[in-house]
């Protein structure tokens, strides 16, 4: 009786791993699932039910197993500390912790040799064709794993090719009479597909998001910056060019007052670019996103490429959005630019940077640009007197009211200059009319909302070009 009740403890001590791998995978889903929905206690979730598959593995690697000796019994060792040592990585890169890159090359790299070192010993098994393309589809998937991570070239291909030397091997090596008792490294075979197969879908999953994001939204962000370096800098010929005609006109007092007004345009161009920089970097914080200024260039995991600068301040912070973690966050984007509504709009952050901030931006240039003077007459142009966002044809009939005094030939340029930057203040969305920043930004994707700000700078930084033209040409 005591020798049975010894052996039922035992048997129980060597399932403790079992169970805990069972209990921490579904405390690291459920963690997972909050912090993409960022739910309160998200990390706390996550930091346990990963501490909790990583010491599972440690206690899987080191029960005694009669049945594990020699080579098998330190491959069994070894793979189960390199898998903890992997589970940790993962949990330092999912929460933005350093030496995660580290952590993860190093285990999965070597988890890969073992078992492909695997495959070459099972040659002369009696399942040797099953065993093969087992360890050379699990090494191939491992790879793979790292390559998705580091987001390296290549990872559609290592997928393709793994995964189809894995599924046949995988479901041959349940279908064979091979010792059920203890099968990979010591763990239950009963444990093999619930630890796997959940897992390898989640990466299919990931990898199929990731491609249909990357393919249509995340490269959006440095397009978009690669493509207002060219405009400022066109921006910034015009503008030394007129220095120049300054200098060779010995200081004409009418090149002056051209350039003072650049001056003011820019100042307001600036102004504007900073402050919805400041609400992305916000956004992304409040994402749980790492937004520091460790800034490393063309590096696939740094999320800043390139730091906002006050030397150079036409130019927003360069974002690499592949290195963004969570890409949906609709609640998060909408809970910090609205929350919008008719009686709480004014109140949002969207409203009074974007909306008002934009709108008060195009009116000054229009002012700047048509209120000057030169040798017969004062021109003078003000919409300060409006209180809502003139349509084109209302703006076109305020030019020539008698209140403005417009040079005429100015008016063609200023209607164009109005009308580049004109957006409506409400849309038609069928059973209601939303508003610009509803339709813009409610319910949207951070990356969604990101380039959607983006483009905004970019149509600053154009007006901010035409008024530099018109203001040069006049």
């Amino acid at each position: 009786m005591n020798e049975k009740l010894v052996i039922e403890k035992k048997m129980t001590r060597n399932n403790i791993g079992d169970y805990l791998i069972y209990l921490s995978m579904i405390v690291t889903v459920a963690g997972y699932g909050m912090k993409v929905s960022h739910y309160p206690g998200c990390n706390e979730m996550l930091i346990l039910g990963m501490l909790g598959l990583s010491i599972s593995s440690l206690i899987i690697g080191f029960r005694k197993d009669s049945s594990i000796k020699g080579f098998s019994k330190f491959f069994t060792i070894t793979f189960h500390l390199l898998l903890s040592i992997m589970i940790q990585g993962f949990l330092f890169k999912i929460m933005h912790w350093p030496f995660c890159n580290e952590m993860l090359i190093f285990s999965i790299t070597f988890i890969s040799i073992i078992f492909f070192i695997r495959s070459v010993a099972f040659r002369s098994s009696t399942h040797s064709f099953i065993n093969v393309f087992l360890n050379v589809g699990v090494s191939i998937l491992a790879i793979y794993f790292l390559f998705f991570l580091m987001h390296w070239p290549g990872v559609n291909e290592l997928m393709f090719v793994g995964s189809i030397s894995f599924v046949i091997s995988f479901v041959a090596y349940f279908m064979s009479d091979v010792d059920q008792r203890r099968g990979l490294f010591g763990i239950s075979d009963k444990s093999i597909p619930i630890v796997l197969i959940p897992l390898f879908s989640m990466l299919l999953i990931a990898n199929n998001n990731k491609i249909k994001i990357t393919d249509s939204m995340l490269s959006q962000q440095v397009v978009l910056h690669d493509e207002m370096v060219n405009k400022i800098y066109v921006g910034d010929l015009m503008q030394i060019e007129l220095t120049k005609g300054a200098v060779d006109s010995a200081g004409d007092g009418l090149v002056k007052s051209k350039l003072k007004a650049i001056d003011d345009v820019d100042g307001l161009a600036q102004d504007l670019i900073k402050n919805i920089d400041d609400l992305k970097l916000l956004l992304l914080k409040e994402a749980g996103e790492a937004v520091n200024n460790n800034v490393r260039v063309n590096d696939f995991n740094s999320l800043l490429w390139v730091k906002y600068n006050d030397n150079n301040p036409l130019l927003p912070a360069k974002l690499n959005a592949n290195a963004i973690m969570y890409q949906s966050n609709r609640e998060v984007s909408w809970r910090v630019l609205g929350p919008f509504d008719e009686n709480t709009h004014q109140q949002s952050k969207a409203y009074r940077t974007i909306w008002m901030g934009f709108n008060d931006y195009r009116d000054k240039l229009v002012e700047i640009c048509g209120t000057y003077s030169n040798n017969t007459t004062n021109f003078k142009i003000s919409l300060e007197n409006n209180s809502s966002v003139l349509r084109i044809q209302e703006f076109e009939k305020l030019l020539t009211n008698s209140g403005q005094i417009v040079n005429p030939k100015d008016v063609t340029k200023l209607l164009d200059l109005y009308a580049s930057m004109y957006k409506p203040e409400k849309y038609n969305m069928g059973d209601y009319n939303s508003h610009w920043v509803e339709k813009e930004f409610g319910g949207e994707s951070l990356i969604s909302v990101l380039n959607n700000l983006s483009k905004l700078q970019l149509e600053i930084i154009e007006g901010r070009n035409k008024a530099i033209s018109m203001i040069a040409n006049r």
